[in-house]
């Protein structure tokens, strides 16, 4: 395969279903202006092509099963990409819906209603003049409604109160270093050790062969002992390419994340509405209740929620009891996820 211009549109259509934000539909439709013309189906049959990453599908022919042997031409996709797209595509249901994000609605999906507890949606009405007002509202029969763009606002100033202090994020930055360079050293040293073994299946490869063609081992024995040795031996190579694949800059996304605590809601306010909409999924674990002017829920996220125990702060993820007449399941309590500043 030749890395051109198309090779590079391949590429990021590979990374884009592997972050599991996007829908294949929505990946078609950023490519099409830049020259990938495809279907959705064509689409799918290419993220599931290993030819991509340097292999051929090779059909079942005779008694011989289907494989995948490797090609004599060049990968434009990393194996760990690769994998990640198969793991998003299986986990995703042939039923699912194509998610049409609203820019002007990224809390859709994520509130309940104050009064009923049914999921609140959101649509747009058209006054006299001509323009657009959106909102977020309840419906069949309920009357929960309010300002789309008057419930966003207040939804920044929440997470304006979700402060971590700079020292426990320094803290906890030392604490995962020291993590990762553990990991690391014992990456290293199972390396060395699977090397070895490869060292002395070959050595046995070789045992293997000399009595073989020495006439002391039996044709049917020498196959039998060639195919165990050479499973081994895949299996080992198996291993060594996963600790390989593993990600070595992980230190580059602890910073990253530590930084995004220290600034969340101005990464929010900058973010595309499917990246702030992940961020909402990521944070709160339940769903939003807004009743006229805070957000609450009614479970805390468990991470932000010891960081506020650290602090000292008793007030994030409080809960009280939820009235008996409601479900729990779906309700958000009297006293919910309050920010504050850690």
């Amino acid at each position: 395969l030749m890395k051109n211009n198309k090779a590079l549109l391949v590429k990021e259509a590979f990374i884009e279903m592997s972050k599991g934000i996007y829908s294949a539909e929505e990946i078609r439709l950023k490519l099409r202006p830049k020259g990938i013309r495809l279907s959705k189906m064509q689409l799918l049959n290419m993220l599931r092509n290993p030819v991509y990453i340097g292999k051929i599908y090779i059909k079942p022919w005779r008694q011989e099963e289907a494989q995948i042997v490797d090609g004599l031409h060049e990968q434009i996709i990393d194996e760990s990409i690769f994998d990640k797209v198969q793991k998003v595509l299986r986990s995703r249901s042939k039923s699912v819906k194509i998610i049409r994000r609203n820019p002007n609605f990224p809390l859709r999906t994520f509130l309940i209603c104050k009064n009923c507890g049914k999921n609140l949606t959101a649509s747009a009405s058209k006054s006299r003049n001509g323009a657009h007002h959106f909102y977020y509202h309840c419906q069949k029969g309920c009357k929960e409604r309010f300002r789309a763009d008057y419930g966003n606002r207040k939804f920044i100033e929440y997470l304006q109160g979700i402060k971590i202090n700079d020292k426990i994020i320094d803290a906890f930055r030392v604490v995962l270093s020291k993590v990762y360079f553990e990991k690391e050293e014992d990456y290293r040293r199972r390396k060395t050790e699977l090397n070895k073994e490869l060292k002395n299946i070959d050595s046995l490869l070789g045992n293997v062969d000399d009595k073989f063609y020495s006439g002391i081992t039996k044709p049917d024995e020498y196959k039998k002992a060639k195919e165990r040795y050479n499973a081994k031996y895949a299996d080992i190579q198996s291993q060594i390419a996963s600790l390989d694949q593993r990600d070595k800059d992980m230190m580059k996304y602890v910073d990253f994340g530590l930084n995004l605590l220290r600034n969340i809601d101005e990464y929010y306010v900058r973010a595309s509405v499917e990246i702030k909409q992940k961020m909402i999924s990521s944070m709160f674990p339940s769903k939003l209740i807004f009743d006229g002017e805070k957000y609450r829920t009614t479970k805390s996220n468990e991470f932000l929620d010891l960081l506020s125990r650290i602090n000292g702060s008793s007030e994030l993820g409080v809960k009280e009891k939820v009235p008996n007449n409601r479900d729990q399941s779906n309700q958000a309590p009297q006293v919910g996820l309050e920010p504050t500043t850690l």
